[in-house]
């Protein structure tokens, strides 16, 4: 696992782009009643390479305690179903995901700027993956006396994928993730 941190600082120091400040997003009105119904919300749309999209949720409770959750990635594995390793290092996290028996390991690095209201985040495999790389934020803020959780991601993929399989990973990939954060 050393190696991944060794990694991880080599290619993320030629990787800058990916921390920039996330756009303004709200809800709608329509959306926020979704929200407060208890249901999340997804916009996803394509890239050039993959798909992207934000996922937001409702969570009754303290926007400290929910960037405890966001953040707390030795935890990962015990509401991540996919995650079946994950530990916090100096910058961000080394993981593996296991989908259909493969076995995919990640390094993220992530810029916290949790007194501006988001956490953003670069991941990338170590060896073999069909993603390329993922860049996204977290954004987490006060809203209808809970917390507002927004979690958007790009993923670029290393090989072309019909927009049919974009579409459906990011249909159940956003709203799965903040939902078991939330």
């Amino acid at each position: 696992m050393r190696l991944f941190g060794l990694w991880a600082s080599l290619t993320t120091a030629t990787s800058p782009d990916w921390d920039l400040a996330p756009p303004s997003v709200a809800p709608s009105a329509e959306e926020a009643g979704v929200l407060l119904a208890g249901q999340t919300v997804v916009r996803q749309d394509t890239n050039r390479g993959g798909s992207r999209g934000v996922a937001m949720a409702f969570v009754r409770a303290p926007v400290d305690q929910v960037w405890e959750v966001v953040l707390g990635f030795d935890d990962y594995i015990y509401f991540l179903p996919y995650v079946t390793t994950c530990k916090a290092v100096p910058g961000g996290a080394e993981f593996e995901l296991t989908t259909k028996g493969v076995v995919t390991y990640y390094t993220m690095s992530i810029a916290d700027h949790r007194e501006l209201g988001y956490v953003t985040f670069e991941t990338r495999p170590v060896g073999w993956s069909p993603m390329s790389r993922s860049t996204g934020w977290w954004r987490v803020m006060p809203w209808e006396g809970g917390t507002l959780l927004m979690y958007s991601v790009d993923v670029a993929t290393a090989w072309y994928l019909p927009k049919a399989t974009h579409d459906k990973a990011a249909a159940i990939g956003l709203p799965k993730m903040v939902t078991m954060v939330a």
